[in-house]
């Protein structure tokens, strides 16, 4: 068993939900600025309300991490030093970050701020956690698609290691979806994805030239949702340091119950008890359906929920009839006023009235038959909860789980200051009150009556743990002398609970900044022109594939690398030693400080992000000039990487056919690469047309 109990990190994506996620227990929350998180659509935090959510946090003994986790180009990244600077002295705990270029400013400016690689990293293997520590990140956020086994491994590193427990799936890897960016343009890498994963899509077999029937599974890129209340012991036997609940999108509702769960199940694995848990609550809360695929490798049949791709909510009951606009239902679970239910996949409703025999009621059990209005037609007659309102008003927003245990000491010596002496872990003080002591004329001191006035720590994360006395019995002190003292006590407390030590890291990395030599990459390379570009003749320090693709620059054809020229891919890379190193667009290199940073690795050629557009690019190359930048000429570029074919799931399907889903007019090729499965770009991308004009500033 670990000796650090794990932490519980919770999302708020507004500061009623950060509140709730304090009063449910969570550890640490995390959140996201205006600008530049991952979740840009969430009602997110200015920079008022940030500084209210750390003192509100810290007061409570409760961390706070901040997301700025998207990819930044040059303009982005100024301004966003700009927020780092006023979280650093705001004293936000860590901040969660994505971009090469943020980081590179950040080590070298911040070195005593504590951050986290995103999972928009796409940190899924041994190697990249090798990577990040080596960086001075202090936690990781790895990717969800790892296994228990390998996180397993990757916690005997010595960096903390944070996995997801709870909430929505990508089925793309992150940081790797391009198809959001390239088909509405809006950039999941910026915090604005259009969930194209949640579409339906038509299957084309190209071999036979014709649709395949898939009717139900219509949503072949949805997955379920996770859910690991189940797996908590083996989650924490791995010796994990952080269990992420997704969610900055939820309601503060959703937030404070589902963090509730996991307070309970974590607890419960501390105290060697058995944990049983509501399905129904989790189901009502929000799912998709529910798996724990990827800890366990369990494949794409239990990943994907192929028939609807949004909140399936509880079953409660069944359509008998529909007469005069209501629908008269037979109820399966129990029912209230104001919950909110759906019939099918189709129309839903907020319960504002609710009858039985004709007459308004404001609850109703299972076995009951009521009638609800409707104002559509009902195309389907399977009913289900989606909210509960009991569970909504049964919040209770100023519980605080206390965390530190408090010693006292009251001090009482006729003739002297009455003093108190307190301390919780390694923190202790001693406060001096201005009032004298005297000899009681009647009663002596009541000990039990002075600790209960004391113990009163509402809304802070203290608990009286050991009440000594030491001085007169028969000593006097007024109870209203105590619990002015007990204020003021806690005001030191407070003090100190706002006080955030940072301490200095070290990066374990050694500089190699490569000279700058013009010369274009064919030159570079040392290689002949050949007319076809082959993914074996590369050495690739990732998982993810190459697609066959032209890297365009002014004069140079297709090619392909030699062995000791090493195309990297992967975070796991960044340190491997090889006679020539490039930096593969998988690297997401947006801004010039991250094409900075990957020179002093040594990297002698950099493929830029392919979601620069031509104006960011021309700016990216006019700042670093153009001879190590390369960027995507021609080919379909790989909009989405998977773990298991989508297809997976489908019976009858021949596996020597080549198959495209089909989202109206847009056809993308579904093809296996290796050992994972990738979506192309529907028409061939081509750049030539443009290169004229991008380089027309440093030709």
């Amino acid at each position: 068993m670990p000796n650090k109990k794990v932490e519980l990190l919770a999302p708020a994506g507004t500061f009623e939900a950060l509140k709730a996620a304090c009063a449910a227990g969570a550890d640490a929350i995390y959140i996201g600025g205006k600008n530049y998180s991952a979740r840009a659509f969430a009602g997110n935090f200015d920079n008022e309300t940030i500084i209210e959510a750390i003192n509100y946090c810290h007061l409570r003994g409760i961390k706070l991490y901040v997301a700025i986790n998207t990819l930044l180009n040059d303009y982005e990244l100024d301004h966003a030093l700009k927020e780092v600077e006023f979280l650093y002295q705001n004293k936000v705990d860590a901040l969660i970050i994505q971009d090469l270029g943020l980081y590179y400013e950040l080590i070298k400016n911040y070195p005593d701020f504590e951050i986290h690689a995103s999972t928009q990293m796409n940190i899924n293997n041994i190697e990249a956690v090798k990577s990040a520590k080596k960086m001075g990140f202090k936690r990781v956020v790895i990717a969800r698609e790892t296994s228990l086994v390998e996180i397993n491994e990757m916690t005997k590193l010595d960096i903390e290691i944070e996995m997801f427990v709870h909430g929505a799936l990508c089925s793309c890897y992150s940081g790797q979806c391009l198809i959001s960016s390239v088909t509405s343009n809006r950039s999941a890498n910026k915090g604005a994805c259009s969930q194209c994963c949640r579409l339906p899509y038509r299957l084309f077999d190209v071999d036979e030239n014709k649709y395949v029937d898939i009717e139900g599974s219509e949503y072949l890129l949805s997955t379920k949702d996770l859910n690991t209340l189940e797996n908590i012991p083996e989650i924490i036997k791995t010796g994990v340091a952080s269990l992420k609940i997704e969610g900055r999108m939820k309601s503060s509702s959703y937030v404070y119950w589902i963090t509730f769960l996991y307070r309970k199940a974590i607890d419960y694995y501390y105290q060697n008890r058995l944990f049983n848990y509501d399905k129904k609550m989790a189901l009502v809360l929000y799912n998709r359906g529910f798996c724990n695929t990827y800890l366990f490798d369990k494949g794409a049949k239990d990943l994907l929920g192929q028939d609807k791709p949004n909140h399936r909510g509880l079953k409660i009951g069944k359509v008998l009839n529909v007469h005069h606009k209501k629908a008269i239902i037979k109820l399966e679970e129990d029912l209230h006023q104001f919950d909110g239910i759906r019939f099918g996949n189709a129309e839903g409703l907020i319960l504002n009235r609710l009858y039985k025999n004709g007459l308004l009621i404001s609850e109703a059990k299972k076995g009951d038959i009521v009638e609800v209005d409707i104002d559509f037609y009902l195309k389907e007659f399977d009913v289900y909860k989606t909210s509960d309102y009991l569970l909504e008003q049964a919040i209770d927003f100023n519980n605080v789980v206390p965390k530190y245990a408090l010693d006292v000491k009251l001090k009482s010596h006729i003739g002297d200051y009455l003093t108190i002496e307190f301390k919780y872990d390694e923190f202790n003080d001693e406060f001096k009150s201005d009032y004298l002591i005297t000899e009681a004329k009647t009663n002596n001191v009541d000990i039990d009556k002075i600790k209960e006035a004391f113990d009163h720590f509402k809304e802070t994360p203290f608990y009286l743990n050991n009440f000594l006395f030491e001085g007169d019995t028969n000593s006097f002190i007024p109870l209203s002398i105590i619990k002015k003292i007990r204020r003021e006590v806690t005001e030191i407390l407070n003090k100190e609970l706002l006080k955030i030590e940072r301490q200095m890291k070290e990066i374990d990395y050694e500089v190699k900044t490569v000279p700058y030599v013009k010369r274009n990459l064919c030159e570079f390379l040392n290689i002949n022109q050949i007319k076809d570009m082959k993914t074996d003749e590369y050495l690739l320090m990732s998982e993810a594939p190459v697609e066959e693709h032209y890297l365009i620059y002014p004069n140079i054809k297709p090619h392909y690398l030699s062995r000791d020229k090493v195309v990297i891919s992967e975070l796991g890379g960044l340190f491997y030693e090889a006679n020539h190193k490039i930096s593969n667009h998988t690297l997401n290199c947006y801004n010039a400080r991250a094409y900075q940073f990957l020179r002093d690795l040594g990297f002698e050629a950099i493929i830029a992000s392919p979601e620069l557009d031509k104006q960011k690019l021309e700016r990216l190359l006019n700042r670093v000039g153009g001879d190590n930048i390369h960027i995507y000429g021609q080919g379909r570029r790989e909009l989405m990487h998977f773990k298991y074919s989508p297809l997976a799931t489908l019976p009858n399907l021949d596996k020597k056919h080549h198959y495209e889903l089909v989202y109206k007019d847009q056809h993308f090729p579904l093809i296996k690469k290796e050992n994972r499965y990738v979506i192309l770009e529907d028409k061939q991308y081509l750049m030539e047309g443009k290169l004229r004009y991008i380089f027309k500033s440093i030709d």
